[in-house]
């Protein structure tokens, strides 16, 4: 006789172990337990020490799931506004109703990333950290020629392959909009009445990583042509952001998946060849 198994009540066990697991470590959280323990969890939770790391990875992974699960209950964002002042009205305004929704929970939360050995640190900690705001200034810089990546033939590496020589700087326009986008956190610190600021002194990359070759139709003056297809090898497409002549202040995903949509034909049409 053949046995029937039902795989929606398997699931439904699992989330309600979830569940339980991370009311248990709101639950000890919000009580002031001075350290949350994976153990802790379980027991008030009812399940095995394993089980918790099973479902979440870590007490990290626990801590992330737990935020998360508040911000998921916040309404989205609405669509991007056109005035950049408007919408970052709004961020503000959806980050304190995310905050509100379960302050008594992210009071405590900002002060479990870090070990204390002492209680007043781990209490100064989380008096500090729950009442800061990070405010970050991402800007394009417009593509420069004196911007490049070349081979530097007078240095070379074991193989004897030429060393990458870089010359790279930034220019006015990104250090005016760098400029602008500290008065207006100044503004924005005003306006919140912050009693202490601090501004970075240095530029930081964003860490994408793109260029280093060119899309064009002439191949002395160009890598690959528009379809992303090497000049010098038929059958190689570079499909990327190394084609970016500069980088935008946005992620560079969706331009990077439009450009590989873009050749798909190309390359249909030389696999069919």
């Amino acid at each position: 006789m053949a046995r029937t198994y039902r795989l929606g009540r398997r699931e439904d066990a699992v989330r309600r172990t979830r569940t339980a697991i991370l009311s248990a470590a709101r639950e000890l959280l919000v009580s002031g337990t001075p350290k949350l323990s994976a153990g802790a969890v379980a027991a008030r939770a009812g399940v095995s020490r394993i089980t918790v790391y099973n479902q979440f990875g870590s007490k990290a992974g626990l801590l992330r799931e737990l935020a998360g699960g508040v911000r998921r209950g916040v309404p989205p964002p609405p669509a991007a506004l056109d005035d950049p002042r408007d919408e970052l009205r709004q961020r503000i305004l959806e980050s304190c109703s995310m905050w509100s929704s379960d302050a008594a929970l992210f009071r405590r939360l900002p002060a479990l990333d870090v070990e204390m050995e002492s209680p007043n640190e781990d209490r100064a900690l989380a008096d500090r950290t729950s009442r800061e705001v990070d405010i970050v200034a991402m800007v394009e810089q417009l593509p420069s020629p004196e911007n490049r990546v070349v081979p530097d033939y007078d240095r070379r590496d074991a193989l004897g392959i030429p060393r990458p020589r870089i010359t790279y700087s930034i220019d006015d326009y990104s250090k005016k909009a760098l400029d602008h986008g500290r008065r207006i956190a100044k503004e924005i610190g005003a306006a919140l009445k912050v009693t202490e600021m601090h501004h970075g002194e240095t530029i930081e990359a964003a860490g994408h990583v793109i260029g280093t070759y060119r899309m064009g139709l002439d191949p002395r003056r160009s890598v690959v042509d528009p379809d992303q297809r090497a000049h010098d090898h038929p059958n190689l497409f570079l499909l990327g952001s190394g084609v970016f002549p500069t980088s935008a202040a946005s992620n560079p995903t969706l331009t990077i998946a439009a450009l590989a949509l873009r050749s798909v034909s190309a390359i249909r049409r030389a696999a069919g060849n």
